[in-house]
């Protein structure tokens, strides 16, 4: 009985024991599968074949989940999206930050960014992250501008400005960031200040369809139609050799367009 009793409680331990090389292998062949997706192009049928194998075999792969949901995000088909980012998040929470800019530039849903910025902030504390490449501080001042509210906007944008120059100095600043500013500051009607952030962006990239658009729109509002005329011909100039702010599969926010720059042309003559 004492002998039988001692076999009973062994198997648990025995096929703990058995299982475990099972699971290292899964998690192996998952791996090995992700590879593989990653040597074919984003969402075909090979790729989405193999990063659907990489999950069947380890469903704690969160990248997986991640790289699955892309395709559907790009297509525009947000139910499938947003299970499988969200099973990314909470596999992983570093992907945190890449569902808010997901939320940001795909479906502009700006509280719902601001809160996983906030969340992957709070995950480094003393770090700055960089979703997809982005500061968390220029996103989060994405979100604000977004919501219309500007001040707090325009301190997330100095915070990163300021963090940039610091660490690199002016030159390696987005420009962009400045033609966010420019445009609040013709929000606001504090024109002078739209000026100097234009002149802060030119000097980063004096080639910037957006960075005279804006600036012509600030010399028209205090009265210099000349400087206006001329800031409003060199935007087109560029915008049609394709200097102009612009992401893949999105709009951007305050996009502009050939269309905008004419009818400005318009106002002005």
């Amino acid at each position: 009985m004492e002998r039988s009793r001692k076999f009973f409680l062994s198997l648990p331990l025995f096929f703990v024991a058995c299982t475990q090389p099972q699971v290292k292998q899964n998690a192996e062949r998952s791996l090995a599968f992700l590879d593989s997706a990653g040597h074919n192009y984003q969402g075909n049928v090979k790729n989405m074949t193999y990063l659907m194998k990489a999950i069947e075999n380890d469903s704690t792969h969160a990248e997986a989940y991640r790289e699955l949901s892309i395709p559907y995000l790009k297509r525009g088909y947000p139910h499938l999206w947003f299970p499988l980012m969200n099973k990314a998040v909470e596999l992983d929470p570093s992907w945190t930050g890449s569902r808010g800019y997901n939320y940001l530039f795909f479906y502009r849903d700006y509280k719902r960014a601001l809160a996983d910025f906030r969340a992957t902030d709070s995950l480094t504390p003393g770090f700055t992250d960089f979703p997809q490449a982005m500061s968390v501080r220029y996103l989060k001042g994405l979100c604000f501008l977004g919501m219309e509210q500007y001040d707090s906007a325009l301190f997330h944008f100095q915070e990163y400005i300021d963090e940039d120059v610091q660490k690199f100095g002016l030159e390696w600043v987005d420009q962009v960031v400045f033609i966010y500013r420019a445009i609040i500051y013709n929000h606001l009607k504090e024109y002078d200040k739209a000026l100097q952030e234009t002149r802060l962006g030119l000097f980063i990239f004096d080639q910037s369809a957006d960075l005279h658009y804006y600036k012509a729109i600030a010399h028209q509002n205090m009265g210099q139609l000349d400087s206006a005329r001329t800031h409003s011909a060199k935007a087109l100039e560029y915008f049609d050799i394709g200097y102009y702010h612009s992401r893949p599969y999105v709009e951007v926010q305050e996009q502009i367009y050939r269309s905008d720059i004419e009818a400005l042309q318009k106002q002005l003559n």
